[in-house]
C-alpha cells in the first residue's frame, strides 16, 4: 500500500496498530481536558483572581496535548535517531516531517509550519515563562493569551486530524502452503 508505514511481520503490525490506537485515545482525552479548562476560563472571565490561573492551565494543557502527540507519534513512527530528550521545537519539526514524508502529507505539514509556527513559539514562551516563573511578572497572562491559546488549539487539532487521516500500516506476508 502506497503511503503507509511498512512493517515486516504480523506481530509488528499489531504493535503499530496498538500504538496508533493509544495515540488516538490519549489525544482525544487531552482534547477534552483542554476544552473543559477553556470553558471554565471563559465562565470566569470577569473574575481576574480565577481567570489568570485558568489561562495558565489552558496553555499548559495545550502543551500536554502537543507533547503527548509527539511522543506517541514517535512510538509508532519514530524519526531517525529519535530521542525523547530532544528539544521541543526540534522534536516537533522532525516528528511532523517524518510523519508527512511517510504518509504523503508534506504540503499540509509545510502549510502548518509556515502559517502557525510563530504562534506556537509565542505560546511556548508563555508556557515556559509561567511554568518556570522568575518573578510575579512571569505569571501575568491576559484575555488575549486565552484567545490565542484557543485559536491555536483549534488550528492544531484540525491539523493533527488531517495528518492522521488515511494513515495506514501495511505488511507483506509470504504465502505459504
Amino acid at each position: 500500500m502506497e503511503n503507509s508505514l511498512k512493517v515486516k511481520s504480523f506481530d509488528e503490525l499489531v504493535d503499530k496498530a496498538q500504538k496508533m490506537r493509544t495515540f488516538q485515545i490519549v489525544h482525544n482525552e487531552l482534547k477534552k481536558d483542554f476544552t473543559s479548562i477553556y470553558e471554565i476560563a471563559l465562565q470566569n472571565s470577569d473574575d481576574l483572581n480565577n481567570q489568570s490561573p485558568l489561562i495558565r492551565a489552558c496553555v499548559k494543557e495545550l502543551f500536554s496535548l502537543i507533547e503527548a502527540d509527539l511522543y506517541l507519534l514517535n512510538a509508532f513512527n519514530p524519526y531517525p535517531n529519535y530521542h525523547d530528550k530532544t528539544s521541543f521545537t526540534e522534536k516537533l519539526k522532525k516528528t511532523f516531517k517524518q510523519h508527512a514524508t511517510i504518509f504523503d502529507k508534506a504540503g499540509l505539514q509545510y502549510a502548518f509550519k509556515s502559517k502557525y509556527f510563530k504562534d506556537l513559539l509565542n505560546l511556548k514562551f508563555i508556557r515556559d515563562r509561567t511554568t518556570h516563573p522568575k518573578g510575579k511578572e512571569s505569571l501575568i497572562v491576559t484575555s488575549e493569551d486565552l484567545k490565542l491559546v484557543n485559536r491555536f488549539y483549534l488550528i492544531y487539532t484540525k491539523f493533527i486530524g488531517a495528518m492522521m487521516e488515511n494513515v495506514f500500516v501495511s505488511v507483506q506476508l509470504p504465502l505459504s502452503l
